[in-house]
């Protein structure tokens, strides 16, 4: 039986992943990610991957992370070369990623999505705002910068 994504997290694996050393998730997440790339692309006419998404999923795109929390999320390093064909994907979305990354890796990340995304294709980007989290240094911080301080902790 071919490895899914749904066999995985109902494995031993997927519901003992939290458990499992980085190293060892890691090499189980790399043995499957071919083919459960190549499963999604054959299921989707928009094929759409988010990078970095952390606990952030959306219907029908297929989320990615350098340190997946479950077997739902693929291993990706966005530092490295792209596990896809040239000009295999319709989006590519990266919120609150892309900013922590160095600017050589951003460059070529960029590269690598434009290398991906088929004519027409979007590349998204999301990052904070710059004068939002300039006034968190303030003394006096409002209720919106409290709240980003509470929640990015």
């Amino acid at each position: 039986m071919p490895i899914t994504a749904t066999r995985l997290r109902n494995s031993i694996f997927g519901r003992y992943q939290k458990y499992l050393s980085r190293p060892l998730a890691q090499f189980i997440q790399l043995a499957t990610r071919s083919r459960r790339i190549a499963r999604y692309l054959v299921t989707t006419a928009t094929p759409a991957v988010i990078l970095g998404a952390g606990q952030q999923r959306r219907a029908g795109w297929l989320a990615t992370d350098l340190q997946p929390g479950s077997f739902e999320v693929l291993y990706l390093d966005a530092g490295k070369r792209l596990p896809f064909g040239n000009d295999s994907l319709a989006f590519v979305f990266a919120e609150h990623m892309i900013e922590h990354v160095p600017h050589a890796v951003g460059s070529r990340l960029a590269a690598e999505v434009h290398r991906v995304l088929r004519p027409g294709g979007v590349f998204r980007v999301a990052t904070p705002d710059l004068a939002t989290i300039a006034q968190l240094v303030l003394p006096q911080l409002d209720e919106r910068a409290r709240k980003y301080i509470a929640t990015s902790n």
